[in-house]
């Protein structure tokens, strides 16, 4: 089977992990034998670049032959259906359900689409009767516990400072840096040891070590799917506090030292408090484990393939 992922976004040099989950299920989905090729695009001005987008999208269909479109997020799935030579299906991702003005796009995308793909119940219920839950696979080969010294010592970092990771691009609005930056601040007006944490330019390995260096991730998004790199931390037994977005309360229920906090200053840096001002607490889980992983992930997508 020839598919080709049509999506707006994907990791890059300047962004290493936008994106990353698309690429992953990509190669896990050829590892398991489904010939898929992609098609970025690369949304800097929207309206331009989504027509452009579509062009190319054209383009790509008349030089190569395949018998299915993957369309990951509602935009691109809107464009997917205006060409009536492939089938598609579409995944959404978060925001595309989350945003009023971003669903009437993806419900249009939904009247064409031969099968839906979303990655939290909450937005199964919303996105009605096609939808299909199939949430995300975390990498458990890159994700995995260490000691933390070690990890600091490999990543250059500071034994006496405590670092908060922002787990995603700053340049994306909707991951609300603002308010994570907010955070910092008031946290080092009572105690100057704490410390930013960018992932931008690390590759997973570098986010691996990041994750278990770390004493605590910190999601302020303003909307969420299903956000991997929650489960990504959890796996590293990194303490997570996080806005109540997507699916992180579902995923940290059975995790100590994890919070879902109100969108309040003052609320968020007092779980912060109570999780980092002893030194070396971590995530632990009060049962096994039992992410989807990206070799389940990719099986259940090939169910969905299979059934088109």
């Amino acid at each position: 089977m020839k598919v080709l992922f049509f999506t707006n976004m994907y990791p890059d040099e300047d962004d290493k992990v936008a994106g990353l989950f698309v690429k992953n299920q990509l190669e896990s989905l050829n590892r398991k034998g489904i010939d898929v090729d992609y098609l970025l695009v690369n949304v800097k001005n929207p309206l331009k670049d989504y027509f452009l987008g579509y062009l190319q999208l054209l383009k790509t269909l008349k030089g190569k032959e395949y018998d299915l479109i993957h369309a990951h997020y509602g935009f691109v799935g809107f464009l997917s259906a205006f060409q009536k030579q492939i089938p598609f299906i579409l995944t959404l991702h978060g925001s595309d359900v989350n945003i009023w003005w971003q669903r009437i796009f993806s419900k249009f995308a939904t009247f064409f689409a031969k099968k839906v793909i979303v990655t939290n119940q909450k937005h199964k219920e919303i996105m009605g009767g096609k939808a299909i839950l199939v949430p995300t696979g975390v990498d458990n080969y890159t994700f995995y516990p260490m000691d933390p010294k070690v990890a600091r010592n490999k990543l250059g970092l500071k034994d006496g400072a405590k670092y908060i990771v922002f787990p995603s691009s700053r340049k994306r609005k909707v991951k609300n840096y603002p308010l994570f930056k907010k955070v910092i601040m008031k946290l080092q007006e009572i105690d100057s040891s704490y410390v930013e944490l960018h992932l931008e330019d690390k590759t997973p390995e570098e986010v691996n070590l990041c994750f278990n260096a770390a004493d605590l991730l910190l999601l302020t998004s303003f909307s969420e799917g299903s956000p991997l790199v929650i489960r990504e931390a959890l796996l590293c037994n990194l303490p997570v506090v996080s806005l109540d977005v997507g699916d992180v309360r579902e995923r940290i229920i059975d995790f100590t030292n994890c919070y879902v906090v109100d969108n309040s200053l003052d609320d968020i840096v007092s779980k912060i408090l109570n999780v980092t001002q002893v030194s070396g607490v971590r995530a632990q889980s009060k049962k096994k484990i039992n992410f989807s992983t990206l070799e389940s992930n990719a099986d259940q997508i090939i169910s969905v393939y299979k059934s088109v």
